[in-house]
């Protein structure tokens, strides 16, 4: 497997991702850069070379476990055990009055794409302010405790962003230093009383774009893992990520190239060179027209070949991540669904075309969320009314079956219609048992 190399093919299933609301950016330290007296210089080089001055005693350490050896020697030499450190508060004490920073091609990617949710595994702060982050939208994982996303605050127009091994600060341990941090990080991804499920749901569809996370072959097949929600086989054959790694690791770690390869994964050997190469794809096509287009020929082959279908699934336009997974589940279950992805049209056939497959499909699934709450005119909102019309000639028959996506609580909403609320089964896209019921709601009408 050679790096740099994505076809044309692959570069439109990418951006298509993006505008879809699919891909979930992964920033690691070799993106970031701090701001010190001679210019722009790499986090992690900074930080080593730091260390280094204060204990390595002429000796450059070469990773974060040399330091933490370095530290560890200067702490037995010490005739006070009060005059103590760790590598911890030492990078903490560091790093607090230091500015972080990035490229101004990588702010502009991530300015341009407004990703819902971008994950780090750096502990750096200045993140947020960097990425257009307010702090009510940032996350910080714990090992103590369940550090969960919001799905409620997953929307293109604000993005989140969760630090997923720990955030700068005194305490000891209280972020990922060293790979045996990065080890009991996972650990505790793997520990159902620790590990962030809604997270772990939301990523496991997900397109994941890797940029600068230097990590071996066998640490990062145990990241890849932990991250794709405990599976490393991809559900479909197309593309399922890309990943930058330093130029140096591109050319020496073959077993790497070939792990990434097996799971549909491709490799650039510089996450500038692939974010310039992006940027320059995506403002040539416009953001949303291959999209769009692609979207608008499969309804239109929906509206003129399609029978009755199983099911219909009506949602607000900023909910589209979680209804295209819903959908894609039941799709997987075997279930016909109608799934409109292109740009609504307000003309007659199409109003017409809704109405008469709402009247004809077998469940009609409102996708319920904090975003359907909101007042005003709305297309989803049409067809609610035409759903619940049709529900009073289903007599005794389900009809309407909603799911909610994100922490609102139906039943004491009253925004939401009582056919939604009233004698219904709601179910809630981040239930451990979703897959069930709705292989129950499938049986039913089978």
């Amino acid at each position: 497997m050679s790096a740099d190399v994505i076809n044309s093919r692959n570069w439109e299933l990418l951006m298509n991702a993006v505008d879809e609301r699919r891909v979930v950016p992964i920033v690691g330290d070799n993106l970031l850069q701090v701001v010190s007296g001679g210019g722009a210089a790499d986090a992690g080089s900074f930080v080593l070379e730091k260390l280094s001055e204060r204990f390595g005693g002429g000796k450059m350490c070469c990773s974060c476990s040399e330091a933490e050896e370095l530290i560890r020697e200067h702490n037995r030499k010490l005739r006070n055990p009060g005059d103590m450190t760790d590598i911890y508060f030492e990078i903490y004490d560091i790093m607090k009055r230091t500015e972080v920073t990035m490229p101004d091609s990588l702010k502009h990617f991530f300015a341009l794409c407004r990703f819902p949710l971008i994950l780090t595994t750096s502990c750096l702060r200045g993140l947020d302010a960097l990425l257009g982050v307010s702090p009510e939208r940032v996350t910080v994982y714990s090992k103590k405790s369940v550090s969960d996303i919001d799905p409620a605050k997953l929307d293109a127009s604000r993005p989140s962003l969760y630090y997923l091994f720990g955030r700068l600060g005194a305490a000891r341990r209280s972020f990922k230093v060293t790979e045996d941090d990065l080890l009991d990080y996972l650990h505790c991804w793997h520990n159902s009383d620790t590990r962030p499920v809604r997270l772990g749901d939301y990523l496991s569809d997900k397109f994941l774009l890797v940029l600068g996370c230097d990590y071996p072959n066998w640490l990062f097949r145990f990241f890849w893992h932990s991250i794709r929600n405990f599976t490393i086989v991809p559900r479909t054959p197309e593309m399922q990520g890309v990943v930058t790694v330093s130029r140096s690791m591109a050319e020496s770690d073959r077993d790497l190239l070939n792990f990434l390869s097996r799971v549909q994964t491709s490799v650039f050997s510089s996450a500038g060179d692939f974010v310039d190469e992006f940027v320059r794809r995506y403002e040539e096509r416009g953001p949303a027209a291959a999209a769009c287009g692609a979207a608008a020929g499969a309804d239109d082959e929906a509206l003129e070949g399609a029978s009755r279908c199983d099911i219909f699934i009506s949602y607000a336009e900023e909910d589209f991540g979680p209804a295209s997974r819903i959908a894609r589940r039941f799709r997987d279950l075997g279930a016909s669904v109608w799934f409109d992805k292109a740009v609504l049209n307000s003309g007659d056939r199409y109003k017409t075309d809704i109405s008469e497959r709402i009247r004809e499909c077998r469940r009609f699934v409102p996708v319920l969320s904090a975003t359907s709450l909101v007042e005003g005119r709305r297309f989803f909102k049409r067809e609610w009314s035409i759903a619940i019309d049709e529900a009073r000639f289903r007599l005794n028959d389900p009809f309407i079956s909603p799911i909610v996506v994100d922490g609102i609580n139906p039943f004491n909403e009253k925004r939401i219609p009582a056919e939604f609320r009233d004698d219904v089964h709601i179910i809630n896209l981040h239930d451990e048992d979703f897959d069930r019921q709705i292989k129950t709601m499938i049986r039913s009408f089978r």
